[in-house]
């Protein structure tokens, strides 16, 4: 099954639906317990990735809108370091100008740049990305 902005599918193929204030799964209690559960939010970006691949695009389209991505699983998961956030943040909104860059020249058509623009909209809201921004 295909993550949507709205579903994410645990390792194990279950759904997590997550919860209002963390849907990509138990970041934050990991942070405060030193447990390291399966992180959702990197595994949404790992399937955002796979999404993009599986489209078969150009090499010079598929190759800019996984750049950004290729660091993020990493970057969310060091609980330890949180300038990796705003990276991880800076990294989303990238991703999200290419999108918008690529379809605006017809090198990605509207339907897919509508299921990557939401996915990594998701991932940025539930990672907080947008809530110090006006």
């Amino acid at each position: 099954m295909k993550n949507t902005p709205a579903t994410l599918t645990n390792i194990d193929g279950t759904i997590n639906k997550g919860t209002q204030e963390n849907p990509c799964g138990a970041i934050l209690i990991a942070a405060l317990t030193g447990d390291l559960p399966v992180d959702q939010c990197s595994i949404a970006v790992e399937n955002l990735m796979e999404s993009i691949k599986d489209k078969k695009l150009a090499n010079k389209v598929e190759k800019p809108l996984l750049a950004p991505l290729k660091q993020i699983p990493k970057l969310i998961t060091d609980y330890e370091n949180p300038n990796n956030d705003v990276a991880v943040c800076g990294k989303l909104t990238g991703f999200i100008s290419t999108v918008d860059e690529k379809e605006k020249s017809g090198q990605l058509d509207e339907t897919d740049a509508d299921e990557f623009r939401e996915t990594a909209e998701f991932i940025a809201d539930s990672l907080g990305c947008y809530q110090n921004t006006l």
